[in-house]
């Protein structure tokens, strides 16, 4: 039943999900239509509010130019967005070239022949997925996007038929536990002096956020449930092709196989292109390129300045943006061993930037329009109105809190899909809630986290670099991922209610 569900779900997606670029245009639109009803002042005309919003979703001069602002969260042109789209791009970036190091192309590699299984396999990619992206969302990304991918290629090599898609879901599963690990963008912003709300939550240290027992509980849950819920999903497929095959659809309909994105270009995937430029060196830059000794220099020159972080401020209060992305240079470079390679992997990385680079700036509109519009103030407004209404029912005022600013937050991350975008425009507002409330403000970082991932499995902005270093399509991947994230609500309101 859950095969035949998914499948069906699968080609409706394929065919009404549009691209991840224009899913981010539609939801503009939806940003702006919204921004008309809601919010306008009293007297004003449509044709002045529709000025006005355009001016919230392209920010900066003409903003200040309309409204005299000089100062505001998100916009087209936003600075804060640029930067932090920079810092997305190289913690991918870093990420990707890690994964594509020697050592661990060749553990993926030797790791994806391991399971003769499907059930096992979808397990063992949905595991590595998620403990990757804990430790860094970008790692994860790639990692869960390879290994998916040499899983597949090593059991069609072997004349197996397996689910492709399902695969690709199950390597997509990093970015529903990304916001609780290492590099989750509100626990790290929090937990540096002078961010954007340290008046509302002053400095709250990591061992508050992605420490706390229950960040730590909630996702040892996921790691084990979701793991076993594609080992579910892949027995259930197996079946679905099985009882097709039975009744008569040609194999190729029931079973397809997938030609990967390597094999149509010709390059030899994973770090196969990385290795090729790693030839004996001809002239003295080569071999500057392949030295050694200035790979230890950058290694010796960040690992000691991390340490020195460390030593100062201690492993929680050391972890930052910043901090993760030089963790992840500093590893990328010792496993390649030259700065050559490194940066050949790391170039490589730029075709999976190109969809953050694009679709940036268009979120951060619709970041703009939600803040300055009056639609975030309003959905904030309705929020605590919920809450205060479970409060009425009976339902304790944390868990109450808990359920409404983890709901909102998930629809919030559908319009804003970054972790440091959607803090931007709700991390104040929960806060100042939360204390409202008698609510530990750490525990609303925490929930902002939790909504945002959540709601990855069926928001395809993440999606672009998996999709492009698998083949698969958005529509092929979110059936299965949505199904996911169903089964995950659960958990999520239960650790919530009890933690």
């Amino acid at each position: 039943m859950i095969g035949r569900a998914a499948e069906a779900f699968a080609r409706l997606a394929q065919r009404a999900l549009p691209s991840p670029f224009v899913f981010a245009l539609l939801l503009t639109a939806v940003a702006f239509l919204a921004g008309l009803v809601v919010g306008r002042p009293a007297g004003q005309s449509l044709a002045a509010r529709a000025g006005d919003l355009a001016a919230m979703w392209y920010g900066g001069d003409l903003l200040a130019a309309t409204t005299g602002q000089t100062r505001a969260i998100g916009g087209l042109v936003s600075t804060g967005g640029f930067a932090l789209a920079l810092q997305m791009c190289l913690i991918l970036a870093t990420g990707y070239a890690l994964a594509a190091a020697p050592p661990i192309a060749r553990a993926l590699h030797r790791l994806a022949d391991l399971p003769r299984r499907e059930s096992v396999a979808a397990a063992i990619v949905a595991l590595v997925a998620m403990v990757a992206a804990w430790l860094n969302w970008g790692f994860g990304l790639v990692v869960g996007a390879v290994f998916a991918r040499e899983v597949y290629r090593a059991a069609r090599d072997r004349g197996e038929r397996w689910n492709y898609p399902l695969l690709g879901a199950a390597g997509y599963l990093g970015l529903m536990v990304w916001h609780g690990g290492f590099s989750g963008s509100a626990p790290l912003a929090v937990a540096q002096a002078n961010h954007d709300h340290v008046a509302i939550y002053g400095v709250v240290p990591a061992a508050r956020t992605l420490f706390a027992p229950l960040n730590l509980g909630l996702n040892g849950a996921l790691l084990l449930l979701l793991p076993l819920l594609f080992a579910g999903f892949a027995r259930a497929a197996s079946a679905g092709r099985a009882r097709a095959v039975a009744a008569g659809r040609p194999l190729a309909e029931a079973a397809p196989i997938w030609t990967l994105p390597d094999e149509r270009s010709g390059r030899s995937g994973g770090s196969g292109a990385v290795d090729a430029g790693m030839t004996a060196a001809a002239t003295p830059t080569e071999r500057l390129d392949d030295s050694r000794l200035l790979a230890a220099m950058v290694v010796l020159l960040a690992g000691g300045a991390l340490a020195l972080l460390v030593h100062a401020r201690g492993l929680a209060g050391a972890l930052s943006l910043p901090s993760v992305s030089v963790v992840f240079l500093t590893a990328g470079v010792a496993l390649h061993r030259s700065v050559g390679r490194f940066g050949r992997a790391f170039t490589e990385a730029g075709g999976e930037l190109s969809g953050i680079l694009l679709q940036f700036p268009f979120y951060y509109g619709i970041l703009g329009l939600l803040d300055q519009s009056g639609v975030g103030a309003t959905l904030a407004e309705s929020s605590q109105a919920a809450t205060r209404g479970l409060v009425a029912l009976g339902l304790p005022v944390e868990t109450a809190f808990s359920w409404v600013t983890f709901a909102t937050a998930a629809v919030i991350n559908l319009f804003v899909p970054s972790g440091g975008g959607q803090w931007a425009i709700q991390g104040g507002i929960a806060g100042g809630a939360a204390v409202s409330l008698g609510v530990d403000p750490a525990r609303a970082v925490l929930l902002v986290a939790y909504g945002d991932e959540v709601t990855n499995m069926v928001q395809p902005f993440w999606a672009i670099t998996l999709l492009s270093i698998t083949g698969l399509r958005a529509g092929e991947i979110l059936a299965w991922s949505a199904l996911a994230m169903f089964a995950a609500l659960p958990v999520y309101l239960l650790a919530l209610a009890i933690g």
